[in-house]
């Protein structure tokens, strides 16, 4: 048995390299067996509980923090039960994983999903980060054929590998004589926030609330 994190995962595999190596009988005859610890401790009150991943921590954490808690709809009045909000929870949890992944990406969330088409409520399927100079934008696109606009207008960029333009110096770098970079993201995740989205709004919470904020210099 080692550790829970990281570090012992490597650890257990060095070690059953080892025995694969050294010791091989022992593999082919089923005496190695591999313990698996918990990776956190949950205490409150009297109540202690263990529990092997991220996944799981969260789940446990949920249901304790909405423990004597209510939820009260001020559009309509109605109050959500202890499992709608830990429903409700749950989706927003999974929404944050995705938020972060296009973080990554460099986009914001709250101006992507601004960019949902208002008749389809479908999400950017593109995202295109520019850099010049100090100055960074970022770009969304819902279909291939904008991207592919974008890129016939600003060959610079050179978004799709061709080769650099012979171009004036003003129009192949910024007016401040900055060479433009780009970098493109296919965003994955959009299909699935769209389905976290139509769950959240099911359960009473609208798109709205993820509205993005102001003061923002990409488009």
């Amino acid at each position: 048995m080692t550790d829970a994190d990281v570090d012992g995962s490597h650890i257990r595999t060095l070690l059953l390299t080892f025995f694969y190596r050294q010791m091989p009988e022992l593999i082919k005859r089923g005496y190695v067996y591999i313990a698996q610890p918990p990776l956190y401790q949950i205490s409150r009150k009297k109540r202690v509980e263990y529990v092997d991943d991220d996944a799981a921590l969260n789940r446990i954490l949920i249901q304790l923090g909405t423990d004597e808690v209510s939820l009260r709809n001020v559009a309509d009045g109605s109050q959500l039960t202890q499992k709608q909000l830990s429903e409700i929870l749950e989706l927003l949890v999974a929404l944050d994983k995705y938020a972060r992944a296009l973080q990554r990406h460099g986009g914001d969330f709250g101006e992507f999903i601004e960019r949902r088409d208002p008749a389809t409520h479908v999400l950017p399927r593109h995202l295109v980060k520019v850099r010049e100079g100090n100055t960074e934008s970022v770009h969304y696109f819902h279909t291939e054929a904008e991207l592919q606009r974008f890129g016939e207008a600003n060959p610079d960029l050179r978004l799709f590998g061709e080769e650099e333009p012979e171009a004036p110096a003003e129009k192949r770098n910024g007016h401040d004589g900055h060479t433009r970079r780009a970098r493109h993201a296919e965003l994955h995740e959009s299909k699935a926030i769209e389905d976290l989205l139509q769950r959240l709004a099911r359960k009473g919470l609208s798109v709205d609330h993820y509205a993005a904020r102001t003061n923002r210099s990409s488009s």
